[in-house]
């Protein structure tokens, strides 16, 4: 716990803000626990082993469900719908999508993926042509 205030207040010396309180959140966190689930026959799972196998049974079954129509009133009026021209549907251009990664805010927690805002926009043109890529794979 010493250590842990020392590394703080070095950070705080230094001028490192959000450093600082990363370590004096650590004592705080806590090592993630899973809640009690039920298995298919009503027994209650506890251990982590089992809890992720009856998750990963759940998902596993979840796109194998049949699909069901949609209503009659819904087909009818995607048959009866005209596309709009005035709509771009194109995939998004590098010029695009540069504007949009310059829009982003620094100092925002990272997503999913664990990747900060800063180091998509200082990762300049490699990092805005890669961008680029995985959007227009998306789009399509």
């Amino acid at each position: 716990m010493e250590q842990v205030a020392r590394t703080g207040e070095n950070h705080l010396l230094c001028g490192e803000i959000k450093d600082a309180f990363a370590s004096f959140r650590q004592p705080k966190q806590k090592c993630a626990t899973s809640a009690p689930l039920k298995a298919l026959d009503g027994k209650l799972l506890s251990d982590r082993a089992s809890v992720a196998a009856r998750w990963q049974e759940y998902f596993r079954t979840l796109p194998n469900r049949p699909t069901q129509s949609p209503p009659d009133a819904l087909v009818f009026e995607a048959k009866a719908s005209m596309p709009d021209s005035t709509i771009n549907t194109f995939p998004p251009t590098i010029t695009e999508v540069y504007k949009a990664m310059n829009k982003i805010k620094a100092g925002k927690a990272p997503g999913v993926c664990g990747t900060y805002p800063e180091y998509i926009q200082h990762g300049g043109s490699d990092a805005l042509r890669t961008l680029h890529k995985i959007v227009t794979q998306v789009w399509k």
